[in-house]
């Protein structure tokens, strides 16, 4: 009894001191008031925040109070804040997640109804579909209006016999409503008057325009300075920056055989399936809220013509997670979507995606991460990437993992040997498989260099800064950059060979940067890629990331002109290469610096003119609105 009347007055005298009144105005200065914050101050702060418009910290803050006070009463308006923050803020995804969670929580809450009132409004923004339900009901552009009018019957006995005539087209085609999809046409749809005489060029052949491969046969290759061969490019606009001005490389002759411009005859012992070219889409999220939407949406897919689904199975800080995933625990911040112990798990999505995909014939090939795959180990320093500043001529710590120790390298084959044990049809290596011109110069690679090379690999001896504060090249760097460029692919092999113990029928694709194509010596400086010696090893498919507005925004070049760029570009991968059909041209649908929807007209228009190279096509990201019908070739007609 004792016990408890002490642990009740040492209880008191706790909550007195978290909520001890504000020193008042006169009292003593000499005398010294230290107050806690509380969490009715805490809340008043966020408040504040919010009619300031300062979401961000206000959701903060607000967090910051659930984690503090997990007692206060406050509690529950806390958690509901967050989520009206998210929606002010513009936010709605996760804003949905907080308002759900919040109606979990609290089913009886003062706020119950205006967090059911903000979610509906969430789903009005966000899926337009919804109240356009509400609206009368839309004809399709292929209506036939003339089949929904009354048919005139003649009262003469003879004519009964007779099919029956719609009377009469014009008359009922001066009001029709003007057309109601852009690109169908109401008129051309009525039936066409035929004129008894036909003009003599009716008969005459019909003339072609030679295509665009006709003209690119015909070009001949022009050879740079640099001794690199590559098909002429259009003359580029940019502002010269200190990477344009860089230093090529030392003459170099290029490797071309005649084995690279003949059909290879691997095509004939692989099935028919993989023998076609992809019509495929990445994913980064679905727009599906639980997994039978899912399970819709790859249903839509497949009635559209795609065959392929490129799914992230990584999750980084700052990524948000599929919307579909409901977890009762905290999500991490980073981690896969597949099931290891080498790494923080969000969720198991490929278990219910691969059989939705399956179900309908569709292959799924896992988007995984390589070098930024850190999951778990991102406090271990001596595994960490380190870079040099040229002008301030110092080490740092770059983002990922470094890929010249073994251990790292170890950690990332264990995940991917835990991929392939799901029935995965191919993997695609992200694009972090890269080594940026100051990137790669840990002790560990400093020492290998040395050793397989026997020269001292100083940072200082591989770059020259002119008296214009221009950085340039010296030879050095560039042995180091082949250099690197092996031990890129020598880790691709690695994780190949590991991949394929378990899952021997896993096809490979790796993403390739478009200077590969306009620019090999940028390419191998930049981020150590050179599509000769990746076309050496023999992937499964080349990943072109012939991102159409990143193209015009770096290059300050128009549309037609990074059209026709990107129509060389394809050609000349296919003589690198070989097979068309292992290239795997990639378009983008949004634009990734406002986030906003592209144009779908330009780029179906350009997606139609790559096919018919023969290659296979990918539009990244998947969009749910975006017309996959006419990208497959459904609706080429």
């Amino acid at each position: 009894m004792c016990s408890l009347i002490k642990r009740v007055s040492l209880m008191a005298m706790v909550l007195a001191g978290l909520l001890l009144p504000p020193v008042p105005d006169n009292a003593a200065a000499s005398a010294t008031v230290y107050t806690r914050p509380s969490d009715t101050v805490q809340f008043r702060y966020a408040m504040v925040l919010r009619e300031l418009k300062d979401w961000q910290k206000a959701v903060r803050e607000l967090e910051r109070l659930i984690v503090s006070y997990p007692l206060s009463p406050l509690k529950m308006d806390a958690q509901f804040y967050i989520a009206d923050t998210l929606f002010l803020k513009g936010d709605y995804r996760e804003a949905a997640l907080q308002f759900t969670q919040f109606l979990e929580n609290y089913p009886a809450s003062r706020f119950h109804e205006a967090a059911k009132k903000r979610l509906e409004a969430i789903g009005l923004i966000t899926e337009p579909r919804r109240w356009l339900t509400h609206l009368p009901h839309r004809r399709p552009p292929s209506y036939n209006h003339f089949s929904s009018l009354p048919q005139k019957r003649l009262s003469s006995p003879y004519t009964h016999g007779l099919p029956e005539k719609r009377f009469p087209p014009p008359y009922w085609a001066l009001w029709l409503p003007p057309k109601r999809h852009p690109y169908h046409d109401y008129m051309a749809s009525l039936p066409q008057k035929r004129t008894p005489w036909l003009p003599y060029t009716t008969y005459l052949p019909q003339r072609r325009t030679p295509s665009v491969e006709y003209y690119l046969a015909h070009l001949p290759d022009r050879k740079t300075p640099s001794g690199e061969y590559y098909l002429v490019s259009l003359p580029s606009r940019r502002k010269p920056s200190f990477e344009d001005t860089f230093e090529l490389p030392p003459k170099r002759t290029p490797s071309f055989s005649p084995t690279m411009f003949v059909e290879k005859r691997a095509v004939d012992a692989m099935p028919p399936a993989m023998a076609t070219p992809l019509r495929a889409v990445q994913v980064m999220f679905f727009s599906g809220k639980t997994l039978e939407d899912v399970r819709g949406e790859i249903r839509r897919l497949k009635t559209h013509g795609i065959d392929t689904i490129i799914l992230r199975v990584f999750h980084n800080r700052g990524d948000r997670p599929y919307p579909f995933v409901r977890t009762t625990k905290m999500l991490p911040r980073a981690g896969v979507y597949f099931k290891t112990s080498h790494a923080p798990v969000v969720a198991d999505i490929l278990t219910p995606i691969l059989d939705a995909a399956h179900r309908e014939g569709i292959r799924v090939f896992a988007w995984m991460t390589t070098r930024y795959a850190n999951y778990g180990i991102e406090d271990r320093r001596e595994l960490a990437c380190r870079g040099y500043d040229v002008r301030k001529r110092r080490f740092f710590r770059c983002k990922g993992l470094d890929l010249f120790n073994d251990t790292a390298v170890e950690h990332i084959k264990a995940l991917y040997r835990d991929l392939a044990k799901y029935p995965i049809d191919g993997i695609l290596f992200q694009d972090d498989l890269i080594l940026k011109y100051n990137e790669g110069l840990s002790p560990v690679a400093m020492r290998g260099f040395g050793e397989e090379t026997g020269l001292e690999l100083e940072p200082s001896r591989l770059y020259r800064i002119r008296e214009d504060s221009i950085i340039t090249y010296t030879p050095l760097f560039w042995q180091w950059a082949e250099w690197k460029n092996r031990r890129l692919i020598h880790i691709i092999d690695e994780l190949k060979r590991t991949v394929r113990r378990v899952n021997p029928e896993v096809k490979f694709a790796i993403n390739l940067m478009y200077e590969n194509l306009t620019s090999p010596s940028n390419a191998l400086a930049w981020f150590s890629q050179d599509l000769h010696k990746a076309a050496e090893k023999g992937f499964d498919y080349y990943a072109i990331m012939a991102y159409q507005k990143q193209i015009s925004d770096e290059l300050r070049k128009d549309m037609n002109e990074v059209e026709e760029l990107i129509l060389k570009m394809t050609d000349r991968a296919k003589r690198i290469i070989g097979v068309p059909r292992k290239i795997l041209i990639k378009l983008q649908t949004i634009d990734w610096k406002t986030g906003r929807p592209l144009a779908e007209r330009e780029i179906i228009e350009l997606a139609k003119k790559v096919k018919k190279m023969g290659v296979s096509v990918a539009v990244v990201p998947y969009r749910y609105d975006f017309p996959y019908g006419e990208l497959s070739g459904n609706m080429d007609n």
